[in-house]
């Protein structure tokens, strides 16, 4: 077991929403722009807005640059977006999945619970795809000094 680690439920019905903050209420995607409450924002950040294309981005002129917008259809893009704050060593996440267990064999027509025992996440974060995809830096919670994100599972099939 990890240490500090709570076991986590996630039930899956077929496709995920995910919401843009921890209480589920939908954000505006650039809030100080139309005087929106900015305190639920993730430590640090106080707009999203699409960053200038950065010295790397600009060596591949035939990619887009990052615009806020998620492509579902193969299109490659650059983000200028600052990786952001790195936790020490000891607050880097950890995840385990403790069920289902290693090896079993599960019925694909049979909906499941995946339990995972994850360490160091202050979940419930995530960007709007539609409009801030990638235009906000990594942030750490301020008092534990932990990344605030979330997680994807994907699951698949492992012929072998």
């Amino acid at each position: 077991m990890i240490a500090n680690a709570r076991p986590t439920e996630y039930n899956y019905r077929g496709r995920g929403v995910w919401l843009s903050k921890r209480d589920g209420k939908q954000q505006p995607s650039n809030p100080a722009s139309n005087n929106a409450d900015t305190s639920d924002l993730p430590t640090g950040v106080k707009i999203f807005e699409p960053q200038p294309p950065s010295d790397f981005c600009l060596k591949f002129p035939d990619i887009e640059p990052a615009n806020g917008t998620q492509h579902k259809d193969g299109t490659q893009m650059c983000s200028s977006t600052t990786i952001g704050l790195i936790p020490s060593v000891e607050s880097m996440i950890s995840t385990i999945i403790t069920s289902p267990t290693s090896g079993e064999q599960l019925d694909a027509s049979v909906n499941i619970t995946i339990t995972l025992s994850v360490s160091n996440l202050v979940s419930g974060f995530f960007n709007l795809a539609n409009e801030q995809y990638y235009l906000a830096p990594q942030t750490l919670n301020s008092t534990t000094g932990n990344i605030e994100g979330h997680q994807h599972i994907t699951i698949q099939e492992i012929v072998g």
